[in-house]
């Protein structure tokens, strides 16, 4: 504290300053950071739904007909209680986690999706080194208990986020360091005009 007190008050103020913007801006980074993660979660679980949506509909409409297979890249599985997997473009490590019946399985994580009102379990999914974010759906027809998933890789909003991070780091420096620079000279800006002031009045 006397170290402190022994200090110009120009730089004095200036620390103040910068602490003051410091904590400031370390929050609006983590609230920007935490936003960022929840909406590219959100958007990944949208894409893996909307890939589930037409296989649902198929199943409720033609139980009994073999589901026709996706587009190329789209992964899903499809597997009945008595036939087992009916379809499947999943890679060989995710299906593996998926006919698993235990789905408390340690290597399953819920995803961070805040408000969202999903019917279907959305979970991570790290299966051989990527990560995947899968949606999960259940249904009975007169044919059978059906369970679909849909899987979507996060490497390319990982990728997004990792960027953003790299920019908001640079953002936060530059923003920190003109700060300083600003608190200083303000500081110092006053200090001359109050001893001009003086100097003139006394």
């Amino acid at each position: 504290m006397r170290r402190l007190r022994a200090l110009p008050i120009q730089l004095r103020i200036t620390l103040g300053s910068l602490l003051v913007a410091g904590i400031v801006l370390a929050g609006v980074a983590a609230l920007m950071a935490f936003q960022i993660r929840a909406t590219t979660a959100a958007s990944e679980q949208t894409l893996a739904e909307s890939d589930l949506d037409p296989f649902l509909s198929d199943l409720q409409n033609n139980p009994d007909e073999t589901p026709d297979k996706p587009a190329s890249g789209i992964l899903v599985a499809i597997r009945s209680e008595s036939d087992g997997f009916l379809l499947n473009t999943l890679p060989d490590e995710l299906q593996a986690h998926l006919a698993d019946r235990d789905l408390h399985d340690r290597d399953f994580v819920q995803a961070i999706v805040p408000d969202r009102d999903s019917e279907a379990p959305t979970r991570r999914v790290t299966s051989g080194g990527i990560t995947y974010i899968v949606v999960e759906q259940h249904i009975s027809t007169h044919e059978g208990q059906f369970t679909l998933w849909a899987a979507r890789s996060t490497t390319s909003g990982d990728l997004t986020i990792s960027a953003l991070d790299r920019s908001l780091v640079v953002g936060l420096v530059v923003a920190f360091l003109a700060f300083g620079a600003a608190a200083w000279i303000l500081s110092s800006l006053s200090f001359g005009l109050f001893a001009d002031w003086l100097s003139r009045h006394c």
